[in-house]
C-alpha cells in the first residue's frame, strides 16, 4: 500500500481508539511504558518482541497470560482496549490495521545511541547480554563508543523502526527528555480515568542528569552518521509539541 493510502485509510480511526499498536524503539523509555500499556489493554495484551533474547513475547487476554497464538484471536482486538507493544518495525501492522492508534518514543540519536551502547557496558557477562551476537562483538572487541556507533547494524534505528510513515503517522509520539510531560500527553489523550505516575526503568546510574558526556567532536560525528535519525527526531518533537499544544499541556 501506498504512503498516500496509509494515511487516508486513517480517518475515523481516533474516535474510540480500541486498538492501540505501540513501536517500542530501543532505549527510548518503552519498557517502563510498557506497564503503562499493560494497564490500559484490558481485552487483549500482545508483547510483540520476535526472537529478542533480552525482551520475552507473551500474550495476555484480560490480564491473564495465555498460551494461544497470536493470530488465533484478532477478532478479540475490537471487542475492548487491546495493545500490541514491542521492538518491531511499524510496516508490521500497517495494512493488516490500518485505523489503529500508532505510538512511539523517541530520543535525541546521540544520547539514544549513548545509552544503547553503556546499557551493554554494564556487567555484560552477569546479564547475559554476551549470547547477543552484536553485544559480544562490541564488548570483546573492546570498542569505544565512537566505534560502536559506526556500525552499520546501529545507525538511523528509528528511522528504520517508524519506516516508511514517520512520526507524523501517530497518533502520540513520546520525547525521552521529556518523559513526565509525555506520560501526561499519553494520559491525557488515551486513558485520562487512570492515574499514572511516570517512572523510567533501566537507568544507567552513572549517566549525569543532564545526558551523557560525549568526548569533543564525537556528538557531530555521530549526528553526522544518523541524519536520517535526526530528521525522525526532529519530526517527532514537531508532533509532540503540537499535541502538547491541542491538549493544552
Amino acid at each position: 500500500m501506498e504512503k498516500s493510502q496509509l494515511f487516508a485509510e486513517r480517518s475515523g480511526r481516533f474516535e474510540d481508539k480500541k486498538l492501540i499498536i505501540s513501536v517500542h524503539i530501543p532505549k527510548t523509555g518503552g519498557t517502563a511504558f510498557s506497564e503503562i500499556i499493560k494497564l490500559i489493554a484490558n481485552r487483549i495484551l500482545y508483547l510483540d518482541y520476535g526472537n529478542d533474547i533480552f525482551s520475552a513475547t507473551a500474550l495476555y487476554r484480560c490480564g491473564q497470560q495465555i498460551e494461544e497464538p497470536f493470530e488465533s484471536i484478532t477478532e478479540e482486538l475490537l471487542l475492548g482496549r487491546s495493545a500490541i507493544h514491542g521492538h518491531f518495525h511499524i510496516r508490521k501492522y500497517l495494512e493488516r490495521f490500518p485505523r489503529a492508534s500508532y505510538i512511539t518514543w523517541l530520543r535525541d540519536p546521540v544520547e539514544r545511541l549513548a545509552s544503547h551502547y553503556f546499557f551493554w557496558q554494564r556487567e555484560p557477562y552477569e546479564r547475559g547480554f554476551m549470547t547477543d551476537p552484536l553485544c559480544n562483538r562490541v564488548i570483546s572487541e573492546n570498542m569505544s563508543f565512537l566505534e560502536f556507533a559506526e556500525l552499520d547494524e546501529v545507525r538511523n534505528r528509528q528511522h528504520l523502526f517508524l519506516k516508511p510513515v514517520g512520526p507524523g503517522y501517530c497518533d502520540f509520539v513520546g520525547i525521552t527528555e521529556e518523559y513526565d510531560r509525555s506520560i501526561k500527553l499519553f494520559q491525557r489523550l488515551f486513558c485520562p480515568e487512570i492515574d499514572i505516575t511516570p517512572q523510567l526503568q533501566n537507568q544507567n546510574p552513572d549517566r549525569p542528569a543532564g545526558g551523557y558526556n560525549i568526548e569533543s567532536g564525537v556528538r557531530e560525528k555521530i549526528l553526522a552518521l544518523n541524519e536520517l535519525d535526526l530528521k525522525t527526531y526532529q519530526g517527532g518533537l514537531d508532533r509532540f509539541r503540537m499535541l502538547c499544544d491541542k491538549v493544552g499541556i
